[in-house]
C-alpha cells in the first residue's frame, strides 16, 4: 500500500541522489530510508532507482512515480495546511522536557519531522532530571516529557503514555581493544572506564549483578572507573576518541554505527532496557501541536524497535541473564 511518506522519500532521494544526504535532510536514518524505498519498489513491482558508487538515480519507472508523487504530495500538503489552520497547528509553541537517553534516541528525528510539517510552531526542548519532573509538569512549564520513567514517582496527577522498551547495549569505538580480544568476557569491560549519565537504581542493581566476582575471585570496583556526563553528544564524541565504554540503544547509535565510528559490544542483557515513556499532567487536554508531536514519537519509536530487531539478527551475542 502506498503512503505519502514513501512518496516524499522518493522525492528527497531523487533530489539529492544520495541516500545519506537525503536521509539527513529528511530527518531519518539512512537504513530507514533504504528500507522504505525498497519496500515501495517491492509493492509497485518496479525498480525506482539505480544504485552505484556515484549515487542513486531514477529509472524510467522512477520518473513516472516521481511525477505522480509530486502531484499527490502537493495536493496532500495543501489539504493538510487547510486542516491545520482549522485545528490551530499553523502557529504556536511546544515545550518538551526530556532525559539524556530518550532525548538522544527519539527527539532528533521527531523534531526534524515535526518542523518539516509545522515550520511556524516554536519548539523548546529542555534536558531535565526526573527529580524535577513532577514540579515542571504541575507548574505547566512543559507540554509533556519524554524520559526514563522507572525513577518517576507514580501520582494521580501524572499520566504515563508507554513507549516500547528499547534494548540497551554496551558500545565502544570501532578500533577498541575489546573487539580484538579472543574469548571476550563481560568482566573484561571493567578494565576500561564507563562513561554515562547518572543511572537509575534498577540499572545500578543490574550492574552490580553483572560485574560480580568471577570464579577466580576477581572483584572489580566500578566506582573507580566511572565518568558521569549528562550530555550524550559529549559522551559519544569522547568514546569515539578514547577507550571508554558507553551504554545506549540502537536508535541512539545508528548514525555513528552507519559511519563505522562506534560499535556495539556482543553482550545481550535482556533486563538492560530503556524504560522511556511520555509523561504529562493528567486532566489537561493536549494541544494540537502536542498531539501531533506525540504521534510522530510513536512512529519513530516503532521504527527503532524494528531496527533493533533487525540488528539482533546480525550479531552473535553472548546472552547474560
Amino acid at each position: 500500500m502506498l503512503n505519502t511518506r514513501q512518496l516524499r522519500y522518493v522525492q528527497g532521494l531523487a533530489e539529492h541522489r544520495n541516500f545519506a544526504r537525503a536521509a539527513k535532510t529528511m530527518g531519518i536514518s539512512q537504513p530507514a530510508l533504504s528500507r522504505s524505498i525498497q519496500k515501495l519498489e517491492e509493492n509497485l513491482g518496479v525498480k525506482l532507482f539505480e544504485r552505484n558508487k556515484k549515487g542513486a538515480f531514477l529509472t524510467e519507472a522512477g520518473q513516472i512515480v516521481l511525477k505522480h508523487a509530486r502531484l499527490i504530495t502537493g495536493s496532500t500538503t495543501a489539504m493538510k495546511n487547510e486542516l491545520d489552520r482549522y485545528h490551530g497547528l499553523m502557529f504556536g509553541s511546544l515545550n518538551i522536557g526530556t532525559g539524556s537517553y530518550a532525548g538522544t534516541a527519539l527527539l532528533p528525528r521527531a523534531i526534524a519531522q515535526f518542523n518539516q510539517l509545522y515550520p511556524d510552531i516554536y519548539i523548546s526542548a529542555t534536558i531535565i532530571d526526573w527529580i524535577d519532573l513532577t514540579d515542571k509538569i504541575m507548574l505547566n512549564d512543559l507540554d509533556f516529557v519524554v524520559m526514563e520513567s522507572s525513577e518517576v514517582e507514580r501520582s494521580s496527577n501524572i499520566e504515563f503514555i508507554e513507549l516500547n522498551r528499547q534494548q540497551v547495549y554496551f558500545y565502544a569505538r570501532v578500533e577498541h581493544p575489546l573487539f580484538k580480544q579472543k574469548n571476550l568476557s563481560i568482566l573484561d569491560l571493567v578494565d576500561y572506564p564507563f562513561m554515562m549519565p547518572v543511572m537509575p537504581q534498577r540499572v545500578k542493581g543490574l550492574f552490580t549483578k553483572l560485574f560480580n566476582k568471577d570464579p577466580d575471585g576477581r572483584s572489580p570496583d566500578l566506582s573507580l572507573k566511572r565518568i558521569f556526563v549528562g550530555d550524550q553528544t559529549v559522551i559519544k564524541q569522547t568514546i569515539a576518541r578514547s577507550n571508554a565504554i558507553g551504554v545506549g540503544t540502537v536508535g541512539m547509535l545508528e548514525a555513528e554505527m552507519d559511519q563505522s565510528i562506534l560499535k556495539i559490544l556482543p553482550f545481550f542483557i535482556p533486563k538492560m532496557t530503556m524504560h522511556a515513556d511520555i509523561i504529562r499532567r493528567k486532566g489537561l487536554s493536549a494541544s494540537p501541536a502536542a498531539t501531533a508531536f506525540i504521534d510522530i514519537l510513536h512512529e519513530i519509536d516503532a521504527d527503532q524497535l524494528r531496527s533493533t530487531n533487525e540488528f539482533l539478527r546480525t550479531v552473535d551475542f553472548q546472552v547474560l541473564k
